[in-house]
């Protein structure tokens, strides 16, 4: 059976009800060295899911050492901070309606779909600080230590 690292203590409602409405209340700045924070204790106090993370990078990175891949670990939980963040403060962004196009022939499809009570499924493109990742320390090669 398949180990559910994902199962733990900072993975809760109470966790996420907080960032939610922190990262919509404070200054951007202030969430991600939050989120800077946050992340560096996850990555301290969670051995599991930091052994688990670093293990996924080892078949991306086979080369690497064990601490170069404990690094990059800790740039993914730091990275999923950042994206949360975008993405929770794109929820209230009062300019968010005019990233679509409403005249155009995909946008009427959809409100007369939703018009008539159907079910729609939309594909859109990435979301948060993705375009960012092949500039990020994440994916830059490092000279093992």
């Amino acid at each position: 059976m398949p180990r559910r690292w994902t199962l733990h203590g900072l993975n809760n409602g109470l966790i996420f009800t907080a960032t939610y409405h922190g990262v919509r209340m404070l200054p951007r700045a202030v969430s991600y060295a939050i989120g800077t924070i946050g992340t560096w204790i996850a990555w301290a106090s969670m051995r599991t899911c930091r052994a688990a993370v670093a293990d996924n990078l080892r078949a991306v990175f086979p080369e690497e050492t064990e601490a170069a891949l404990q690094r990059r670990a800790l740039a993914t939980f730091r990275a999923y901070a950042c994206d949360s963040i975008d993405f929770l403060r794109a929820l209230d962004a009062p300019d968010a309606h005019e990233l679509f196009d409403h005249t155009s022939e995909s946008h009427r499809l959809f409100e007369r779909l939703l018009a008539e009570g159907r079910g729609i499924i939309v594909v859109t493109g990435h979301c948060a600080r993705w375009p960012h990742g092949s500039r990020s320390s994440l994916w830059r090669k490092r000279a093992p230590t």
